[in-house]
């Protein structure tokens, strides 16, 4: 196809797909990568493919499309490290139902005060708070933590002696 096919606006249909390998590299050639309209362009191709019985030539074309926009997208937009904190979260998690901090309050059992201390980052939310917004908002609680801010905890080394099971006090290491 045509470089001026490639870039027209126009929507995309499944009838427009080619059936031929060699006729989709013709339309969009199976090359890394590189910016966001790529990116724009691939999960278009992906979309009308997508739930549609292919033949070999689309599947194997789609598979390594789909290829090429996960590499992509994990270079570029990586979950692993999330974009928001807890707080944030939580926040537009309130936003999103019209709820304020007294609102909060009211559905964590809490004193008024303390939703804004909350939202706040002043005070912590605990372990029956989290169920509380899991069950309110159906989402994880993992959602609230703030893994930016997070550390690796280690167990505290003790040095109590620690009486065996034969009455002799071992050291404990």
């Amino acid at each position: 196809m045509s470089q001026r096919r490639r870039h027209n606006t126009t929507p995309m249909h499944y009838e427009d797909i080619p059936k031929t390998y060699n006729h989709l590299l013709a339309m969009y050639p199976l090359r890394p990568i590189h910016n966001d309209v790529a990116l724009g362009q691939a999960t278009e191709i992906i979309d009308k493919l997508a739930g549609h019985e292919l033949n070999r030539d689309q599947a194997d074309y789609l598979d390594v499309l789909s290829t090429l926009v996960e590499a992509y997208e994990s270079a570029h937009y990586s979950l692993d490290e999330p974009t928001t904190c807890g707080l944030e979260a939580l926040q537009a998690l309130l936003d999103d139902h019209g709820m304020s901090a007294a609102d909060l309050a009211r559905l964590l059992g809490v004193h008024r005060s303390m939703g804004s201390k909350l939202l706040k980052g002043e005070r912590a939310l605990t372990a029956r708070h989290l169920q509380m917004l899991r069950d309110r908002f159906k989402v994880s609680p993992a959602l609230f933590f703030d893994r930016r801010n997070m550390i690796a905890l280690q167990e505290p080394k003790s040095d109590f002696k620690q009486v065996s099971s034969r009455g002799r006090n071992d050291a404990k290491s």
